[in-house]
């Protein structure tokens, strides 16, 4: 999948001082060789990004 295509979405929230988006699943939730079933354990690659 192209980089400029995982990303669906992406939301910025002043007032929260938060961010937001929203990245295509390669597979369908529950579909073969899929492993999170709820997108919930997309998260540990985020803790190295610095934010500004």
């Amino acid at each position: 999948m192209r980089p400029d295509f995982i990303v669906a979405d992406f939301v910025v929230f002043e007032p929260a001082n938060a961010i937001k988006f929203t990245i295509r699943r390669l597979r369908p939730s529950g579909g073969m060789g899929e492993s999170d079933l709820f997108g919930s354990q997309q998260y540990a690659p985020l803790f190295d990004v610095e934010i500004p």
